[in-house]
């Protein structure tokens, strides 16, 4: 078939195969809702349907679907500026161009698409001769940037596995001696593969990616630490914690370098680094990261930035974790409170969030009234940004209920966890890890009280739900099925007792596994 056959399908160039989707977008009738968030987030209807069932058809949690449908608009409009600044090699190229970008704007992404396919195909040609091999050579980054741009549209729409082979035909369009383009190309394919789960396609194109721009630039550039750090962090998802460490030095080295000890793109690599501490337990390593990612932020931006709220959130999480620091974190969580507080004046949910998180830190140093302040003004604050019904307000409303049973309210806890679970019942019916937390706990409520029987199916759905939330190797899986032993136990089932023991005991041996 040939290169451009492989690429272009065998369509003919300059063919519009995007005008049979102009009558679909014609056809398209906008709803309320559709029409309502439009106007708020200032695009087209169709843009906001398009994005919406996008979200709502990959793998985005409920829960985080309203903040992932704002993301996604705010690509689809960086990606406009892409398109309306895109080169283009002569006026028949610039038509479809131009159809492209309306088409995008309207939300017509299927048009789009084929429009600058057939852009790609109209740069190309069949090679000119009056344009000699420099021209041809333009020709070819021009369609090999379409076809990125075909690249940026599917992440748009969350295909991250079609937005690889995107950029696959626009590396195979860019000449060897555009070495950065191709770079870029090899880059980002390899992100696209990461996002779709497929690490090893990731990995080839990634360090192919490094390789290309070490070669293109020299080892020290800044490219070469941004890639260094991408492929630090698909290490560190693959377990690969020595490589990944490795790769986050080197990055770190390199950003130094090129931008300076105190700039602002330092806050990556640092941010990475801290993380994989983190994760491996080795938190007097990863302090001191998150505290030069608080200071170049705070020189950046001042102290008082929302920035700094979430690597204070991080260190705060080491300081609860490693359980002798505890207090410390107390000054860390409420200034990140107040430096949200201060950017977000309406409210935000990383306040709420905070809050909770806090209230954590209380219930550890043994101040359950305190957490129970913190974990209601979380539910309240939920409820006014989210909506009564959201998961993320079921969460909340578990952490007052845990501080109600610390304190044997058990009437307030039960209240609590009802409505938790309807919540949770109705956003998530395949159940989530919040619902099974809440079975958990209402099953211990009435294994404490003697009431057998209503604790045993309450432990059955409990196991049920949280295996398949949480998997098999979880702490609060282990904690409940030991809970359900001793129910067991209680009601002289000796040998179920010792069954379920078993289980727990498989589920900490798995934990102690992947530690």
């Amino acid at each position: 078939m040939g290169l451009f056959g492989g690429l272009f399908g065998g369509r003919k160039a300059p063919e519009k195969a995007a005008v049979a989707q102009l009558d679909e977008a014609e056809a398209y009738t906008p709803s309320e809702h559709d029409l309502h968030l439009a106007g708020k987030l200032d695009v087209h209807p169709r843009v906001v349907s398009e994005l919406t069932r996008a979200v709502n058809g990959g793998r985005v949690p409920k829960a985080d679907r309203d903040a992932r449908l704002r993301e996604q608009v705010g690509r689809h409009k960086e990606l406009a500026i892409a398109m309306a600044d895109a080169a283009v090699p002569d006026d028949v190229v610039a038509e479809l161009v131009n159809e492209a970008r309306d088409a995008f704007a309207e939300g017509d992404y299927e048009a789009a698409r084929n429009f600058l396919d057939d852009a790609a195909i109209a740069a190309v040609g069949t090679g000119r001769a009056d344009v000699g091999e420099q021209g041809n050579a333009t020709r070819c980054l021009a369609a090999a940037h379409f076809k990125a741009l075909n690249g940026r549209i599917e992440r748009v729409l969350l295909d991250p596995r079609a937005a690889s082979e995107r950029y696959q035909q626009a590396l195979a369009l860019t000449p060897e001696q555009a070495a950065s383009t191709r770079a870029n190309y090899l880059h980002t394919r390899g992100m696209c593969d990461f996002e779709a789960g497929d690490l090893s396609k990731a990995e080839a194109a990634l360090s192919s990616a490094v390789t290309v721009l070490k070669k293109a630039h020299g080892l020290h550039h800044r490219e070469v630490g941004r890639a260094l750090c991408d492929l630090g962090d698909l290490y560190l998802k693959m377990g690969r914690t020595s490589a990944a460490e490795n790769h986050f030095r080197d990055g770190l080295s390199i950003y130094e370098r090129a931008y300076g000890e105190n700039a602002i793109e330092l806050t990556k690599p640092l941010a990475l680094l801290a993380e994989l501490y983190s994760e491996r337990g080795i938190l007097y390593r990863a302090e001191p990261y998150l505290h030069r990612q608080i200071d170049i932020i705070a020189h950046t931006h001042g102290r008082d930035s929302h920035l700094t709220a979430e690597p204070l959130r991080r260190l705060a999480a080491l300081y609860l974790k490693d359980g002798k620091r505890v207090e410390d974190a107390v000054p860390l969580l409420r200034m990140a409170i107040a430096n949200l507080e201060h950017h977000h004046r309406g409210g935000h949910p990383d306040i709420a969030n905070c809050r909770i998180e806090l209230g954590r830190v209380f219930e550890a140093l043994h101040n359950p009234a305190q957490a129970e302040t913190l974990y209601t003004q979380a539910v309240a604050l939920r409820d006014q940004l989210l909506g009564d019904s959201h998961p993320d307000v079921a969460e909340a409303l578990l952490r007052v209920a845990g501080v109600y049973l610390a304190q044997n309210k058990t009437t307030e806890a039960k209240g609590f966890l009802g409505r938790a679970l309807d919540i949770c019942d109705a956003a998530q019916p395949g159940g989530s890890a919040t619902s099974g937390e809440a079975l958990a706990m209402l099953a211990e409520m009435a294994r404490q009280r003697k009431a057998y029987a209503d604790a045993a199916p309450l432990f059955r759905r409990a196991v049920t739900t949280l295996q398949r939330a949480l998997g098999g190797a979880h702490p609060l899986l282990a904690e409940t099925l030991e809970n359900f032993a001793r129910l067991h136990a209680d009601q002289g089932r000796e040998m179920e007792a010792e069954a379920t023991l078993a289980e727990a005991r498989k589920v900490r041996d798995a934990i102690a596994a992947t530690a």
